[in-house]
């Protein structure tokens, strides 16, 4: 099971704009991960990491990991031009016991 929340907030300035928080919460739960745990923290507001940010990207990383996919395989596009699977990430070693 994996849910992702973003939040997009309307932030007080001069000229009214939307201006989306780059901090998103995720649960995440089977293939080994342990419940209960929590992996970094976000400002008072929820809008900005505090600590230990993560990125999609190393969601990803965590998740192909774990299903045996080598993220760090580059393909090749119809042109022949490299097309990695995931350019970016990290796993999240924190979730598992």
């Amino acid at each position: 099971m994996l849910i992702i929340r973003n939040r997009t907030v309307f932030k007080r300035r001069a000229r009214p704009a939307r201006k989306p928080w780059i901090a998103f919460s995720a649960a995440l739960a089977g293939g080994g991960i342990q419940g209960g745990r929590v992996v970094g923290s976000s400002n008072t507001l929820g809008g900005e990491p505090n600590d230990n940010p993560k990125t999609p990207q190393d969601v990803l990383a965590t998740m192909y990991r774990h299903l045996g996919i080598d993220a760090s395989v580059t393909l090749q596009d119809l042109n022949g031009r490299p097309f990695p699977i995931l350019p970016s990430g990290t796993p999240v070693d924190e979730l598992f016991g």
